[in-house]
């Protein structure tokens, strides 16, 4: 369970920070034109849904990590379910 947390957060991360519709969330430029690492806004933006209703709107569905999870979980308890009824079925 920790390992599929861990792989959702990494997916979610790299999807805000690298795409077109958000980018730039834990990488950004300072005054001097630098890259900084603000690894903070990431987990306001994974902790927003919880105080701003909108975040689970249709529109915010793509940056809510708690739908990435929810979603990666389902499915992944669909597989093992699926293996293990297989398994016992054999």
């Amino acid at each position: 369970m920790l390992f599929e947390i861990i792989f959702v957060f990494i997916i979610f991360s790299l999807y805000v920070q690298f795409s077109d519709s958000m980018g730039s969330i834990w990488i950004r430029k300072d005054y001097n034109n630098q890259n900084i690492f603000c690894f903070n806004n990431l987990f306001i933006l994974i902790f927003k849904p919880f105080t701003e209703w909108y975040f689970w709107s249709y529109n915010f569905l793509l940056i809510n990590f708690w739908v990435y999870l929810i979603v990666f979980l389902i499915i992944m308890n669909s597989i093992r379910f699926n293996i293990m009824l297989n398994n016992k079925i054999s």
